[in-house]
């Protein structure tokens, strides 16, 4: 017959064993969050205000199935793998151009880039499959985020939600911005970026949203740092019985 103060302090044992054990290998992440902490604190670049909400986003959401349309530098892709890590998710990031993003090492089996045009990766996503969360913030025209918007309609649910960047672009916010040619240099203030006109061209990413069926579609938009807009399909009203 086991002795209770033995097998008490073997149950002590194995709770601290577990407990070393969940410490050490969050340890390794508290170093990246307090990056993104410091980066959301302190802006330097035009998505960095809204890393902890990415972050926050993918844990919230339980998101395993994770796609982001625009890389860049990666800057956004480090709050969604990190994310991933708490709930065993998998990110794909999706660019036309190569990446300058090294993956750290612990966040590789998250993560997953592929070189492509948007569009034509969308296109290829098996009938059925269903995204938890989408990141778009690549190009910004207005046909282009149309398009890529129609095309993630049947991998959504209402359980989904989609992020868009951008939608109060130049640092309109509160308010949203529509570039056109009449109103482009009186936005900017400026002819310097004459690259973001073509990019942002006939009404850009806020027109996207804003023309989607209201009955069918429902936004709202974080108005910091070019406004990170929550955009999800409308769920029904639930009744008590």
């Amino acid at each position: 017959m086991i002795n209770m103060s033995t097998l008490l302090k073997k149950v002590l044992y194995r709770m601290n064993c577990c407990l070393q054990t969940f410490i050490n290998e969050l340890r390794p992440m508290n170093g990246y969050l307090q990056i993104l902490t410091r980066k959301a604190l302190n802006p330097e670049a035009d998505s960095d205000s809204h890393f902890i909400t990415c972050f926050s986003m993918v844990v919230t959401l339980r998101a395993k199935k994770i796609l982001e349309l625009g890389v860049w530098q990666g800057g956004t892709t480090l709050p969604f793998l990190c994310g991933a890590t708490y709930t065993g998710g998998f990110v794909e990031s999706v660019d036309i151009n190569p990446t300058s993003f090294r993956c750290p090492r612990k966040l590789k089996p998250h993560w997953k880039f592929y070189q492509s045009d948007a569009l034509k990766y969308l296109e290829s996503i098996p009938e059925g499959f269903i995204y938890d969360l989408v990141y778009i913030d690549d190009w910004h025209a207005y046909e282009h985020v149309a398009k890529e918007l129609e095309l993630l309609a049947p991998h959504v649910n209402k359980s989904s939600v989609i992020l868009l960047h951008d939608l109060m672009h130049t640092f309109t916010h509160p308010n949203y911005v529509v570039y056109d040619d009449s109103n482009y240099y009186e936005v900017w203030g400026h002819e310097q970026n004459e690259g973001h006109k073509e990019q942002f061209a006939n009404g850009g990413p806020y027109r996207a949203v804003r023309e989607l069926d209201s009955n069918i579609w429902e936004f709202a938009t974080i108005p910091v740092c070019h406004g990170l807009t929550v955009l999800r399909k409308k769920s029904d009203i639930a009744s008590r019985h």
